[in-house]
This record gives structure tokens, C-alpha cells and sequence, in this order.
């Protein structure tokens, strides 16, 4: 059954990504996207920073992936500016949320693929991680419904991969 999951789980990766090259082998060409679309594609979700921006959502702020992440915000900061150049994100102004820089994905595509190459064992504790940044924010009513997302994808993962859960 694992293997059958697995292989199941692989042929939606491969769909996922060539359906995203089709929609997005004209953005690609327009920004100078040489080569196969699949490893410009590749290249732009492949990195840690943004598989864990994608955990968040389509809008995603820099101390949440940095919180996520373990990553510095100023090097976010220098990496995220190069995305927008490039037409993967946008800069969301003004930011929802107080002196935090928001980003969104400028295809959904893109955070799907970016979120399916999170392994799914991975999936539990990154949700978790997101519910705790949001939590941090404090104004709980405010984030009641985001943070509730991402505790109930968390518990939805930990549940499939057989991790325990305290529920």
C-alpha cells in the first residue's frame, strides 16, 4: 500500500508540473526563462525558503519563513527582492500584517509545486510551526481562522504519516 501511495503521489508531482509549465511557458519566455521550463521551474520553487513560504499560503510574510525556515530575514529579504524581479512573487503593499514584509506567489502553480515538494512527513511540523508564528502575533481573534487552518493541516498530517498526535 505504501508504494502504490507513493507512486500515486509521484504521477500528481508530474502532472502538477507539466500543467504548470503550460501556463507558465509565456511568463517564462517573457522574463527570459531559457532552457526547458521544467528547470526554470524547478529552480524556482526548489529552494528550502520557498517550499516553506508555500506552507504558509499564497500570501506568506518574511518572519514567518524565517520563523519556519531558520533562515536570517535580512537574507530572505536580499532573496525574496530577486523573486520579484523575476516575476515569481510580488511585494504586497501595504503588508497585513505590522512591520512584516508580504509576499504572495504570483501563480498559484507556483505554490503548488512549491508545496508538493515538501516532503509529506515534513508537512505536520511546518503547519505546526506556521500556527505558532501566527499565535505570536498576538490579536488572537484577529488570526483565529488562520491559525485553526494550520493546526488542523498539521494534525491532518501528523494523523497520515502515523506520527503521534495529542488530540
Amino acid at each position: 500500500m505504501q508504494r502504490r501511495a507513493t507512486a500515486a503521489h509521484l504521477i500528481d508531482d508530474v502532472h502538477r508540473v507539466a500543467l504548470a509549465e503550460e501556463i507558465l511557458r509565456p511568463t517564462l519566455a517573457a522574463i527570459g526563462g531559457a532552457g526547458e521550463v521544467g528547470a526554470v521551474l524547478s529552480a524556482a520553487v526548489d529552494h528550502h525558503h520557498r517550499r516553506v513560504a508555500a506552507v504558509v499560503g499564497r500570501v506568506f510574510w518574511l518572519g514567518a519563513v524565517s520563523y519556519l525556515g531558520g533562515v536570517p530575514r535580512w537574507r530572505l529579504d536580499e532573496r525574496f527582492r530577486a523573486l520579484e524581479r523575476k516575476q515569481f512573487v510580488r511585494r504586497q503593499r501595504p503588508s497585513t500584517v505590522e512591520r512584516e514584509s508580504e509576499y504572495a506567489f504570483r501563480h498559484l502553480l507556483l505554490l503548488d509545486v512549491a508545496y508538493g515538494r515538501i516532503p509529506r512527513s515534513g508537512r505536520a511540523e511546518k503547519h505546526r510551526q506556521a500556527a505558532e508564528w501566527v499565535e505570536s502575533l498576538g490579536r488572537h481573534e484577529d488570526h483565529a481562522e488562520t491559525c485553526a487552518y494550520h493546526y488542523r493541516r498539521a494534525l491532518e498530517y501528523a494523523r497520515a504519516s502515523g506520527a503521534p498526535t495529542a488530540d
